[in-house]
């Protein structure tokens, strides 16, 4: 603009301001203070230093360049350049495969005390790591990847069957496959990452036909993550759009989209709460 400012918006009233602005500093040490700088003499950095909040350049305690790398970030930001470098080290930091390798191994190592006498499943994302060195890193925890495959739980002479269902990034989703091993009287859960599978899992049938599972699972979106004036300020396929979060039934089978406890892109959560969900399944009336 003329006087020399960057303007950003529009926003939907004063609360998505106050909501934007306070995770701005959350996440970057901006200073909030009105000193002209550089300053003749440092002066001593204020409480927003001690607790990480401010870089304290007015303290010297930070470069100019390094406060403007830092500015950058926030920037971006607030334009929705959310594939910027500066962005993403700034709310990330800079992580290589190696390193998330050892903190998925650290993670899955500390499952390895939960009791869990009837199993540990779990299913792998689009973004995630190879299925084989998922399932080494996973094995570290007692925890079995299903990837198209089923794992059952029993108990009482009764038995669950957990259909994990294996991401197929931008190709045809069909599980007809796995679905026609199942006959429409069985108690089976199918597990997706992605809410993109609820439409295959719907259309594929029984060995017997009919429907084949009883509940889907599912999460990936986070609950839009970053939600601004009821709007999500990330780009959702239409899926996602469909199944932002929450519980839902269709053609008898029942829905459920967590928002879960990780992020997308970056380590940010602004209108959104992460999520653990405990569900107890009850015997219901045949029909």
């Amino acid at each position: 603009e003329k006087d020399g400012a960057k303007y950003f918006g529009p926003y939907i009233g004063a609360t998505a301001v106050k909501q934007v602005i306070g995770a701005v500093r959350d996440v970057f040490p901006l200073r909030t203070c009105k000193k002209a700088l550089p300053l003749k003499t440092p002066c001593r950095p204020c409480v927003n230093y001690e607790i990480g909040k401010c870089l304290a350049p007015c303290a010297g305690k930070c470069s100019e360049a390094e406060y403007w790398d830092m500015l950058d970030g926030v920037l971006s930001f607030l334009g929705g350049d959310y594939a910027s470098g500066s962005l993403m080290d700034a709310l990330n930091g800079t992580r290589d495969e190696a390193a998330l390798s050892a903190a998925r191994q650290r993670f899955f190592s500390a499952l390895a005390d939960f009791p869990a006498p009837m199993g540990k499943f779990a299913v792998a994302g689009e973004q995630d790591a190879g299925a084989a060195q998922m399932e080494k890193e996973m094995a570290a925890g007692e925890i079995t990847l299903l990837n198209n495959t089923v794992g059952r739980v029993s108990l009482g002479g009764e038995s669950i069957s957990i259909a994990g269902l294996a991401p197929q990034g931008e190709g045809i989703l069909d599980y007809s496959g796995l679905s026609r091993s199942f006959q429409k009287g069985d108690c089976v859960l199918a597990v997706a990452h992605n809410p993109a599978a609820i439409s295959a899992v719907m259309t594929a049938e029984a060995g017997d036909s009919g429907v084949w599972c009883d509940l889907i699972l599912s999460g990936h979106t986070h609950g839009g993550q970053m939600i601004v004036g009821k709007h999500s300020m990330l780009t959702l396929s239409p899926q996602e759009t469909r199944y932002p979060a929450g519980w839902s039934k269709e053609s008898g089978v029942f829905i459920l989209v967590s928002q879960g406890v990780g992020c997308e892109i970056a380590d940010l959560r602004l209108g959104t709460e992460a999520q653990v969900h405990l569900i107890t399944l009850r015997r219901g009336l045949a029909l």
